[in-house]
């Protein structure tokens, strides 16, 4: 016969145990399945107790305010609606991409919007839903 972690307990009770012995058997069960329990709570409670901390301290220091003593001018201002929706290094890449694209051609970037592909995707779907529904 294969030895089980669980044969002591059970030779432990009588072939035919009284109602007291069944109760105690029961609640010491019960007591480990609590304190499992309570254990898996525990450890879930830190691990979001350091994941609340790592976004705190990734928060202040996101919003931390970066010296400017050492930068240089800057260039002519991106409209107000681009530089609340775009990172100025983003600006930047698409200006020079622009240029370099159109070379002694004369050109002027007028706005930058952020894509939102979330709509296109619902619009597709609308149209080819539409599209699937005959009229006569």
């Amino acid at each position: 016969m294969a030895f089980s972690p669980a044969r002591p307990a059970l030779l432990a009770l009588a072939e035919y145990p009284n109602i007291g012995d069944s109760i105690l058997f029961q609640l010491n069960g019960l007591i480990v399945v609590f304190i499992a329990l309570g254990s898996i709570w525990g450890l879930l409670e830190l691990m979001g107790a350091a994941f609340r901390l790592a976004a705190r301290r990734r928060h202040a220091s996101a919003h931390r305010p970066h010296p400017a003593a050492h930068e240089r001018p800057s260039a002519p201002a991106a409209p107000a609606a681009a530089t609340d929706a775009t990172d100025p290094r983003v600006l930047a890449v698409i200006a020079a991409a622009v240029h370099l694209t159109l070379r002694g051609q004369p050109h002027r970037i007028t706005a930058v919007t952020p894509e939102q592909p979330t709509l296109d995707w619902a619009r597709e779907g609308r149209r080819a839903i539409f599209a699937s529904h005959k009229t006569h």
